[in-house]
């Protein structure tokens, strides 16, 4: 499994969990999960409780930038309530980068571009699909 520290000690990013993975987020102390994909997490039984927060989007999906921003705001809360927060789509690539672009964009007070050019330094796979940078441009006229 590929992870990714994007602020260190408190968000990490990557693609699914896997089996071993779920022992890498035991050992960075994870105790939230932002999912993004459409499959839903199953932990194992012996690992510690999480807080999950869904954001299902379609690999082709164009979200409101509404839902978006929902999904960026309960991110930043628990961040803020101190939470060390994994966020995963299944690939580790598309709209992850789609969501921690808004985040930094949020966080950072970033353009959209920036923030994306800040992301891909720290995890240069990521790639948001065009539907995505949409929104993202959307989402900024917004911040």
């Amino acid at each position: 499994m590929d992870i990714s520290e994007i602020i260190p000690g408190i968000l990490y990013a990557g693609e699914r969990v896997d089996e071993k993975g779920w022992m890498t987020l035991a050992q960075l102390h994870v105790n939230g999960i932002v999912n993004l994909s459409k499959k839903e997490d199953v932990p194992p039984d012996w690992i510690s409780p999480l807080r999950v927060l869904r954001f299902p989007l379609g690999n082709k999906e164009k979200p409101s930038v509404n839902r978006l921003r929902q999904a960026v705001e309960e991110t930043i809360r628990w961040l803020n309530d101190g939470y060390i927060i994994y966020v995963h789509d299944v690939a580790g690539k598309n709209r992850l980068g789609f969501f921690l672009t808004a985040l930094f964009m949020r966080m950072y007070h970033l353009s959209c571009e920036k923030a994306l050019r800040t992301v891909k330094q720290i995890r240069p796979v990521l790639s948001p699909r065009r539907q995505f940078l949409q929104v993202l441009k959307e989402y900024e006229q917004t911040l």
